[in-house]
C-alpha cells in the first residue's frame, strides 16, 4: 500500500515504495507538522545524496587534521552568524556589536545533540543632533525547516519587540561541495540582494495546466501500471509530476515516458497520478496500461489552473485535511525558488530528475538561505539605541575529521558583509564550557588560560571555532 509517509519518502530518495515498509503515518494537520516533513526531507536529501537542479545535498568535503581553513567547505553547513544591516539615514551613526556564544545545553551524554544560545547584540549611537529613523534588518542563515528558527527572539532597549520576516533569496553553490561561509559573503555583497529580499512575496499566480490519471469506472486490480509517452517543448515548459515510479527518454524520438503505479487498494491514500506543465502544453500523448483491458478505461484530464492551485491540491492530499493549506510563506518559498532557479524543463533539468510537486514543496523549504527580519526603531539625537538578536543555533558546520577526532562541528560569523553599518568595534565571548572544549579556533578563545571574551579585528571577514565535548 503506498503511504503518505513513504510518498514523501519517494519524492526525496527515488526509491519504490513497494520496497520499503507498509507502515501508515497519521495525517499531517499543522504547518508545524509540515515543517517536520520539510526537516525528514532535508535528512533524507543528506542521506541519499540526491542531486538534482532543485535539490541541495552533495558529496562531503574533507578539511584536514580537524583545522577549519578560512575559505574550507564542509561536510554539513548550515550557516554562520550574519551582521546586521539597516536602511535609512546611516550619516552620523556608529555601531559596536557583540556576538556571545552559550554552550550551557551541552550536557555529559555525548548521544543528546547540543546547540549554542547566541546573542547577536548591537549599540547604535546617533552621533548628529536630529534623530534617525531606521529599519533594522537582521539576516539569518538556515532553512525555513530549521527548528530553531522557533527559538528567535528580538529586544530594543530590553523590550521584546515583534518583527516582520522576509523570505530572502536561497544560496548557491560554487563548488561541488557542502557550502561554506563564502556563498552567504557572495549574495549578502549583491548590490540588489537586500532590496529584492524586501519585497512583497509573490502570490503563485502563474497558469499552469494540470493532467490527472484516471480511469472510467472502478480500479478493480491491486496493481496498475500506466505509462504515458509525451512531448513538450524542452526549452520552455516546465515540467513537475506526482505519482510516477520511473521516467525514460528516448533521446532520438525526443520522446518522455512517465510509469505511474496505482494501487487499486488503497486509492483514498494513494498519491495523485498527476504532470504539471507551465509555460507550455502537451504536444502529443499516449497511454498505455498493463490490466487485461490494456489502455481501456484510462485517460487524462486536464485542468486549466494556476501553480499555486496546484501546489494547495497536492498539500489537501498529503495533510488528509480538505480545510488545510500552506501559508503564505509557503508559497512564497517555492515562488522564489522557481525565480531563483528557473523553470526546471527538460532541457534544464536531466529527465531522470523530473521534479515532483512535493520535491518542490520540499526543495523550498530545505534550501539554504538568507531570511531577514526586520524592525523600525528611532534614534535619538545624541542618544544610543541597543538591538539584540538570540537564537539556539545547531553547529554551524560538522567536517570529514570532526567524528574522527570526536570533534561536535563548531561555529562561526562574518564580521561585515553586506552590512551598511559603520561598526566601530566588534567582540565575541564563549560560555557554559562544562562539558565541550574549543580544539581550535581564530577567535583567540584560550578558556584555559581564562581568555573567553575578545575584541574582534574588522579586518578579518570570518571568524571560526571547533568543538570538542569532553
Amino acid at each position: 500500500m503506498k503511504t503518505k509517509a513513504v510518498t514523501m519518502y519517494n519524492a526525496i530518495t527515488g526509491i519504490d515504495e513497494r520496497y520499503l515498509s507498509e507502515a501508515e503515518a497519521d495525517p499531517a494537520k499543522t504547518r508545524n507538522t509540515w515543517r517536520r516533513w520539510a526537516a525528514i526531507a532535508a535528512s533524507l536529501v543528506l542521506v541519499a545524496g540526491l542531486g538534482t537542479a532543485l535539490l541541495l545535498g552533495r558529496g562531503p568535503a574533507s578539511t584536514g587534521n580537524g583545522t577549519v581553513p578560512n575559505d574550507g567547505y564542509y561536510s554539513v553547513y548550515v550557516g554562520p552568524v550574519l551582521p546586521m544591516t539597516a536602511q535609512g539615514d546611516l550619516d552620523g551613526l556608529t555601531v559596536t556589536r557583540e556576538v556571545g556564544y552559550d554552550f550551557s545545553s551541552y550536557t555529559a551524554d555525548k548521544d543528546l545533540p547540543g546547540s549554542a544560545m547566541v546573542t547577536d547584540r548591537y549599540v547604535l549611537t546617533n552621533t548628529t543632533d536630529e534623530e534617525k529613523r531606521l529599519t533594522l534588518c537582521y539576516p539569518v542563515s538556515g532553512r525555513l525547516s530549521d527548528e530553531t528558527l522557533k527559538s528567535l527572539a528580538f529586544t530594543v532597549d530590553g523590550v521584546v519587540v515583534a518583527p516582520d520576516f522576509h523570505l530572502g533569496h536561497g544560496i548557491e553553490q560554487t563548488k561541488e561541495y557542502t557550502l561554506s561561509w563564502n556563498e552567504y559573503r557572495e549574495l549578502l555583497t549583491q548590490p540588489d540582494n537586500l532590496r529584492s529580499s524586501l519585497l512583497p512575496e509573490a502570490t503563485l499566480d502563474d497558469s499552469a495546466i494540470v493532467y490527472t490519471l484516471a480511469k472510467d469506472g472502478a480500479i478493480e486490480d491491486a496493481e496498475n501500471h500506466v505509462s504515458l509517452r509525451f512531448r513538450v517543448n524542452p526549452e520552455k515548459t516546465g515540467v513537475f509530476v506526482s505519482g510516477i515510479t520511473s521516467c525514460s527518454l528516448n533521446e532520438i524520438t525526443g520522446e518522455v515516458t512517465l510509469d505511474f503505479y496505482v494501487d487499486g487498494r488503497a486509492t483514498s491514500s494513494s498519491e495523485p497520478c498527476t504532470l504539471v506543465l507551465m509555460g507550455g502544453d502537451l504536444e502529443e500523448y499516449a497511454l498505455e496500461a498493463s490490466d487485461a483491458n490494456g489502455s481501456d478505461g484510462w485517460r487524462l484530464d486536464r485542468q486549466e489552473t494556476t501553480l499555486k492551485e496546484a501546489i494547495q491540491a497536492y498539500y489537501t492530499w498529503m495533510t488528509g485535511d480538505e480545510n488545510a493549506s500552506p501559508d503564505q510563506t509557503s508559497f512564497a518559498a517555492v515562488a522564489r525558488l522557481l525565480e531563483d532557479r528557473g523553470l526546471p524543463t527538460l532541457q534544464n533539468v536531466p529527465y531522470e530528475g523530473l521534479t515532483s510537486t512535493g520535491e518542490l514543496m520540499a526543495a523550498a523549504w530545505n534550501m539554504s538561505r538568507v531570511m531577514y527580519e526586520t524592525v523600525d526603531v528611532v534614534v535619538p539625537a545624541g542618544e544610543s539605541v541597543t538591538f539584540a538578536a538570540s537564537l539556539e543555533k545547531e553547529a554551524s558546520y560538522r567536517t570529514d575529521s570532526s567524528a574522527q577526532n570526536g570533534g561536535d562541528g563548531g561555529y562561526d560569523m562574518i564580521t561585515r558583509a553586506g552590512s551598511a553599518l559603520n561598526f566601530t568595534a566588534q567582540s565575541a565571548s564563549v560560555a557554559g564550557l562544562n562539558y565541550v572544549e574549543i580544539v581550535d579556533n581564530n577567535f583567540g578563545f584560550d578558556p584555559e588560560a581564562g581568555i573567553t571574551s575578545v575584541t574582534l579585528d574588522l579586518d578579518v571577514p570570518y571568524y571560526w571555532m571547533q568543538l570538542r565535548r569532553n
